[in-house]
């Protein structure tokens, strides 16, 4: 049950709307210029595991998904926002706790990195991709991106991690970064709430979400099997390792899509996706847990 705690914060967000009308623009900006950035700057510094592949492995499938996607929706009138959703994997909210429930600690450390590969893409190509869509003023999106605190505190702790080694600085703080994830889980899926609040899910909305969701997955399994069989065969992977990995496609699109388009676009054009979506996904993973 631990494992749904992050969606009862969807209910707080949904009240905390009601209340406070422009209160998802305010929790935006604190998730992207303050929690976003601790706990991308502390996990990549702490990380201290030599499977720098499977961050790797992450980022390219993702890319590789962003790429389809390209190629399925372009005809879409949302096709920037489908594009994201249909790449980016909620790995860190979701992915990382029902891995430990399903599989144990031993999880931990290969979730982790395909975590952090999650972060990178992220505070990359998401970024970039929604400042393109951004026409708030005439700073190229590149710009943009080298200038956001999430993309910032990549930069920064790729280069201490470069100079000066692992630093487990999430020990040394632990109870500090506990409070910045805990931060950035109800702040993010609260603002699901507070847009759901606003444009609740409407009976044409499922038809597509359901659609997307299949697609994503199916596509997905195949990429992803593609990529684990290479690695596999390269000896960088186990098949106790590709165990653990294979749960990627099943999970939901990242809640953080709407934190960032909230913040740079003012709009909130995935939340269906995402909701629908995220629905679809806990259906498949209740099954794999009832088989496992």
């Amino acid at each position: 049950m631990s494992m749904l705690i992050p969606f009862s914060y969807i209910l707080f967000g949904f009240i905390f709307g009601k209340i406070w009308k422009n209160s998802s623009h305010y929790l935006s900006s604190l998730l992207i210029n303050i929690f976003i950035p601790i706990v991308v700057l502390m996990t990549i510094l702490s990380y201290k595991g030599n499977i720098f592949h499977i961050v790797l492995l992450s980022y390219t499938f993702s890319l590789i998904m962003y790429k389809v996607a390209d190629y399925i929706y372009t005809k879409h009138n949302n096709k920037p926002i489908m594009k994201l959703c249909f790449s980016y994997y909620n790995i860190g909210w979701l992915g990382l706790p029902i891995s430990i429930y399903f599989f144990g600690e031993i999880a931990t450390p290969i979730m982790i990195a395909a975590y952090i590969g999650g972060m990178i893409y992220g505070s990359t190509i998401c970024i970039y991709s929604l400042n393109l869509l951004s026409n708030s003023n005439e700073v190229s999106p590149f710009k943009k991106l080298f200038t956001s605190m999430p993309f910032l505190s990549f930069l920064i702790a790729i280069l201490i991690k470069f100079i000066f080694g692992t630093i487990n600085i999430i020990e040394a703080y632990s109870q500090f970064y506990d409070i910045a994830k805990l931060c950035m889980s109800i702040l993010g899926m609260g603002i699901l709430g507070i847009w759901l609040e606003k444009s609740p899910l409407k009976k044409e909305y499922w038809k597509e979400a359901i659609i997307f969701s299949i697609n994503r997955l199916i596509i997905g399994f195949i990429i992803l099997a593609i990529l684990l069989s290479l690695m596999y065969f390269n000896n960088f992977l186990s098949v106790e390792d590709i165990k653990y990995l294979i749960i990627i496609p099943l999970l939901p699109v990242a809640a953080n899509i709407v934190v960032l388009e909230t913040y740079y676009l003012k709009s909130a054009k995935s939340i269906h996706i995402i909701m629908i979506n995220t629905i679809f996904s806990l259906i498949l993973l209740f099954i794999l847990g009832l088989y496992l």
